[in-house]
């Protein structure tokens, strides 16, 4: 795992990987963030409540320093306050969308999807 683009230290940046700007959690049409191509996804941070702001860290996956391809594969939907999900094997996070249900609350008893890739040879 590495920095895809050149570190901001100042965002929280580090040698594994760029955190992105600052998402607002609880916007009425919730949100999605996919990391760039050819990252997956190490961390996320979410600041004060469910209407807060959430940031992601994409990390560059590499294998012997060539950067590896990823393509979508499962995606995972489930009430946000359930947080004991994980990709199933041979699958990486490549992907996360909060929803809003259908009152438009977009706080932590709606729904979240988790996209998972799979690793491509090249």
């Amino acid at each position: 795992m590495s920095n895809y683009k050149t570190p901001e230290p100042e965002k929280g940046d580090d040698a594994y990987g760029n955190w992105s700007s600052a998402i607002n959690e609880g916007k009425p049409s919730g949100h999605t963030y996919t990391c760039p191509e050819g990252t997956l996804m190490t961390g996320i941070k979410h600041k004060d409540d469910e209407n807060g702001s959430t940031y992601y860290r994409c990390s560059a996956f590499s294998i012997n320093g060539v950067v590896q391809k990823l393509r979508p594969g499962t995606v995972l939907k489930f009430p946000e306050d359930d947080h004991e999900k994980s990709c199933p094997a041979g699958q990486i996070m490549i992907g996360r969308s909060h929803l809003c249900d259908n009152d438009g609350k977009c706080d932590e008893k709606a729904s979240s999807t988790y996209t998972c890739g799979y690793v491509r040879a090249l």
